[in-house]
């Protein structure tokens, strides 16, 4: 069965050759991926590494040109203005950089002072006056800061104890008619109630002493002098006193029982019964008042005695005007309390409200008096350390200052004899951007390389930078020389401008010949003993320069392969700050430090390349079958 199974099989296969071959290299390429995916061991990353070293870094441009020696040159002023100055006349025989004429310098030299002026402003910002200044504003803002710490956090202490009051308001308010404020507001009516019984029965006695009634021996010595110039007043007097007694005794009944745990109906009965009787003793001193002024001094009775009971009654009835007034604002409290929760209860969510404004307040506030605080602290620092961008912007703002003034002289760039001297004192020269008037035509043998740069580049020359001249025809050899003609006007080609530029030779040799191809590197800047590393080590992330740096005691060197190796630990981000850089280096301002060990390159030996190739039709064959390509 088996062997009749396999006989059908590769018949299958024979009928369908191209498509097995097809199908069976798709299994192997899929079972091989998954393999070295899953299953193979993994190999660790390697690096490719280098030392952060201290070196020279040269910034330059570079141009080519062919040489030419010049027979006649003319020297056409980068700057304009009227010519103030003529040093040297048609026929002299000058040298190297000799003054020819001076422009106007008025106005550069106004600019080339404010320039230096404000660069030596941001370099050397702080005088003692600057410091003491500075220093004193952050020290009363300082001051300011913590009195207004001490100020709010009193203002906060404040309206937390008035929340705490409120909160204990509303929580002895709670129960209604039972609550603990009414329950203490009803004690201390008790107290109050017996305090206005004592007063009552101490009227009634200073009253009696004038009216005889209880105590009948009180006025025996002048009793018939009394009211004898109106009988009714005595007699009105005597039935208040009763009413009085009367009103006095069913007080003291309510009043005699009472204490702390009295119901509140019997103290509310006991402050209608006092009122009552505070009421009419009221109304008994009133008619006794008008009583002894019905009554005239005679007999026993003197005007002194009768001012002194006059003045006794005059008391008593204040006193009992003034406890009838507090018995009416005791009954209001108790009305007050018994309906204080609402009331209790808005007063504490007011609190609350007070409280939490209060934190804002004082967190805005405090903020504010910090950042004043480190508005003063940050201009200290400014003044202290100029930022870096300013300080560049200074120094290139001073840089054009000085190169504008330089402008103004006309120097002769080698040697050479004045054959024209075009330019006159009082006139203008330079005129308009691009004007290729010759003020001064010099005759010399000098050679010069005249290259062609392109707009951006030649933005960055001036007159007198260096120059390294290399030449084809002659790889060995090597020639200083300098910028002595930038063009005005450049010509426009497929759509690029370009620019002549002329760098004259400072020294000479034979080999050199006129219509050589040359090779210039004018020097923008140079930066000797500074940080180093290849321009390859440093990446860009989200703007920000870093480099990745490496433990070298780390590292363990991959065999048979050169300056690769693996580490124990990975690799970790530095940020950097960058400088100048020149074709393979860059300089390293800030981020690193001179022996650090970098990685200029990652490789993952781990990535496998496959080609797929397409089958050839009659190229493939499997043992057991016969037969070429082809379908059936």
């Amino acid at each position: 069965m088996d062997k009749i199974f396999f006989q059908k099989l590769l018949q299958k296969i024979s009928e369908h050759k191209l498509r097995s071959v097809v199908i069976g290299l798709l299994i192997i390429s899929v079972c091989y991926y998954t393999y070295t995916k899953y299953f193979a061991s993994q190999l660790p990353l390697r690096y490719s590494t280098t030392s952060v070293q201290k070196s020279t870094i040269v910034s330059s441009i570079v141009g080519s040109g062919q040489v030419s020696t010049l027979n006649k040159l003319d020297i056409k002023p980068l700057a304009s203005g009227i010519v103030t100055d003529i040093k040297v006349k048609s026929g002299d025989v000058v040298k190297a950089g000799q003054v020819l004429l001076i422009i106007d310098q008025r106005s550069v030299s106004a600019s080339l002072i404010q320039a230096q002026a404000s660069y030596n402003k941001i370099l050397n910002a702080l005088t003692a006056a600057d410091l003491n200044t500075y220093q004193g504003n952050i020290a009363n803002a300082t001051s300011d800061l913590e009195k207004s710490k001490v100020d709010v956090a009193n203002t906060i202490a404040t309206a937390q104890a008035t929340v705490d009051t409120a909160y204990n308001n509303l929580k002895m308010a709670e129960g209604g008619e039972n609550s603990q404020i009414v329950t203490q507001s009803y004690q201390n009516a008790v107290i109050f109630l017996q305090s206005t019984l004592a007063k009552l029965d101490s009227s009634l006695t200073a009253a009696d002493n004038i009216l005889g009634i209880d105590n009948t021996l009180a006025n025996d010595t002048f009793e018939q002098y009394l009211s004898i110039l109106d009988s009714n007043q005595i007699n009105y007097s005597r039935f208040d006193y009763l009413l009085v007694k009367e009103a006095r005794k069913k007080a003291g009944v309510a009043i005699g029982p009472l204490n702390s745990k009295s119901s509140h109906t019997d103290v509310d009965v006991a402050m209608v019964l006092t009122a009552d009787a505070l009421e009419k003793s009221i109304r008994l001193f009133a008619d006794m008042s008008a009583m002894l002024t019905a009554t005239p001094p005679v007999g026993d009775l003197t005007q002194t005695s009768l001012d002194s009971m006059k003045s006794s009654v005059a008391t008593q009835r204040t006193s009992a005007t003034s406890q009838f007034t507090s018995l009416i604002s005791e009954q209001q409290t108790l009305v007050d309390d018994k309906n204080s929760y609402s009331s209790y209860q808005a007063a504490y969510q007011k609190s609350l409200r007070d409280l939490d404004a209060a934190k804002a307040t004082a967190v805005n506030t405090i903020q504010i008096k910090e950042f004043a605080l480190q508005q003063y602290k940050d201009a200290l620092y400014t003044k202290q350390n100029p930022r870096k961008e300013d300080l560049d912007s200074a120094r290139a703002q001073l840089t054009s200052a000085i190169d504008n003034y330089n402008n103004t002289i006309v120097r002769a760039p080698f040697d050479g004899k004045v054959a024209t001297m075009s330019a006159q004192k009082g006139v203008q020269v330079g005129g308009q951007v691009g004007d290729l008037t010759a003020a001064v035509t010099l005759i010399t043998a000098q050679k010069v390389a005249t290259i062609s740069l392109n707009e951006v580049d030649v933005a960055k020359i001036k007159l007198d930078q260096k120059a390294t001249l290399t030449f084809d025809a002659l790889p060995d050899l090597t020639i200083a020389g300098k910028v002595t003609q930038i063009d005005n006007i450049g010509t426009v080609t497929q759509g690029v401008v370009n620019y002549n530029v002329q760098v004259s030779f400072l020294s000479d040799t034979d080999e050199v010949k006129s219509g050589m191809s040359a090779r210039a590197a004018i020097i923008l800047d140079t930066r000797p003993d500074v940080l180093v590393v290849p321009m390859a080590a440093v990446k860009t992330s989200g703007g920000q320069n870093y480099v990745e740096v490496l433990n070298s005691a780390d590292l363990v060197s991959v065999a048979n392969i050169n300056n690769q190796s693996t580490t124990k630990n990975p690799p970790q981000k530095i940020n950097v700050e960058v400088g100048l850089s020149d074709d393979t280096n860059v300089e390293i301002i800030s981020g690193l430090k001179e022996g650090d060990t970098i990685v200029t390159q990652t490789i993952n030996p781990n990535t496998v390349k496959t080609t797929t190739a397409t089958p050839a039709a009659s190229g493939i064959r499997i043992p057991g079958l016969t037969g070429g390509g082809g379908g059936r």
